[in-house]
């Protein structure tokens, strides 16, 4: 299965001097292919799991405003919150895999991710990183302040990935954060909020 762009695992190889031929034959789904609509069909009928519904912004027409709103109408009548999340918070990987992050940042504007598995995992990995880098960090250089530059470095990182570009203004504020609790609290807030000013909220920046 293809997530983004189309392959071509099929493969042929001959050797005619002796007679000899060997063939892959691989079965493939390009999702780039596949219609957004056909898929929510499937969805809204009960013929298809809400599951499938994070892939929707990988497909043909995944970048329609109509498509978008009948994605959110499925997702909205999944009863378990904590799914819900999940299913917008994977839905914003995969269209920033298909070039189509800025879209689906704007359709899911509001959505309560706080609960989501996905965002959990940002914000381990948020922490791991800080981690590494202040380790790091702090073997090169020999000092403490090493795991605050670490946590500095990922909380870009988090803030870049989600709402690029970032202002001057973020930027210099993070940067001149030298409290590791208070860039710890900044890297959750950074993981739950919907939007760059829902960041600001909550940071205080």
């Amino acid at each position: 299965m293809n997530l983004t762009g189309g392959g071509l695992a099929t493969r042929r190889m001959e050797w005619p001097a002796a007679g000899l031929a060997t063939h892959l034959q691989v079965v493939e789904r390009n999702l780039a292919r596949e219609s957004a609509t056909d898929l929510l069909a499937a969805v809204e009928s009960g013929s298809c799991s809400r599951a499938v519904l994070p892939w929707v912004p990988l497909l043909a027409g995944g970048d329609e405003a109509a498509v978008a709103e009948r994605w959110k109408r499925a997702a909205e009548a999944e009863p378990d919150a904590r799914r819900r999340a999940d299913y917008a918070g994977l839905a914003r990987v995969f269209a920033s895999a298909a070039g189509r992050k800025d879209f689906w940042k704007t359709q899911l504007e509001g959505w309560n991710v706080t609960e989501s598995s996905v965002v959990n995992e940002w914000i381990a990995e948020g922490e791991a990183k800080g981690r590494a880098a202040g380790l790091a960090a702090g073997l090169a250089e020999g000092r403490v302040e090493g795991r605050v530059e670490g946590r500095v470095t990922a909380l870009l990182d988090i803030l870049t990935d989600r709402f690029d570009p970032l202002p001057a203004d973020v930027v210099a504020a993070v940067r001149a954060a030298t409290d590791e609790t208070r860039l710890r609290a900044w890297t959750t807030a950074a993981a739950k909020a919907a939007t760059l000013d829902d960041f600001r909220r909550a940071a205080g920046v």
